[in-house]
């Protein structure tokens, strides 16, 4: 087993503690690649880059991966059980603690959001309705009203979301996991080796990512 001194400022837990941590071991295994692509690295592991997204966000790896981290990159095992705050606004939202003092009113909190963008302006007023309809003092009519309003705005910001780039969005690492498994599936269905048929896969996501990052850079 490596040695491992964990952070001063970080404490031991099995799960994230809350949104505003990240583990030790993400932290190491960040400092290690020094720029290396993670879907490089996904390959040197033998997973799905959805596997790192879902470890960046907290979750902690199982123990074959475990282990291959343990050789590939010095990162002990115990490392990913020691969580580090590094957004203490996130960590207190999701703490089971109750908050240090009442909240400030609803007129003085506020509003975060980007005016300008059509969908931006649209989330913005959907926290407004949200807002309204926390105060608790409306007539049930006007409940029913802000509430046709609020779902009018969330369908207006599904449609816009629908048209924008699938690449883009922050499921699309999860949606080629899911994807990577049915055909997996599919061919073991069959009798054949899933592996060739990932690594094709996989290039070819690579490839489309690429031109997409060179057009974004050509812009």
């Amino acid at each position: 087993m490596l040695r491992f001194d964990p952070p001063a400022n970080s404490t031991f837990s099995e799960k994230q503690p809350s949104e505003g941590h990240v583990s030790a071991g993400w932290q190491m295994l960040d400092k290690w690649r020094d720029g290396k692509g993670y879907r490089e690295i996904a390959r040197d592991l033998g997973c799905a880059p959805a596997n790192l997204s879902l470890w960046k966000q907290g979750k902690t790896p199982v123990k074959a991966y475990l282990e291959k981290l343990e050789k590939m990159a010095d990162i002990p095992p115990i490392a990913w059980q020691y969580w580090v705050c590094l957004d203490p606004t996130k960590a207190a939202a999701t703490s089971d603690e109750p908050p240090a003092s009442n909240p400030p009113a609803s007129e003085s909190r506020a509003i975060k959001g980007k005016i300008g963008a059509t969908i931006d302006e649209l989330r913005v007023g959907v926290a407004r309705l949200n807002d309204l309809l926390a105060k608790g003092k409306l007539s049930p009519s006007h409940i029913a009203q802000l509430e046709g309003k609020r779902i009018s705005a969330l369908t207006a910001i599904a449609r816009l979301e629908e048209r924008a780039k699938l690449e883009d969005h922050p499921e699309w690492p999860n949606l080629i996991e899911m994807v990577l498994d049915a055909l997996d599936e599919t061919l073991r269905h069959f009798g054949l080796d899933p592996n060739g048929a990932r690594k094709v896969w996989l290039d070819k996501l690579e490839r489309i990512e690429d031109e997409h990052k060179a057009k974004k850079n050509a812009a």
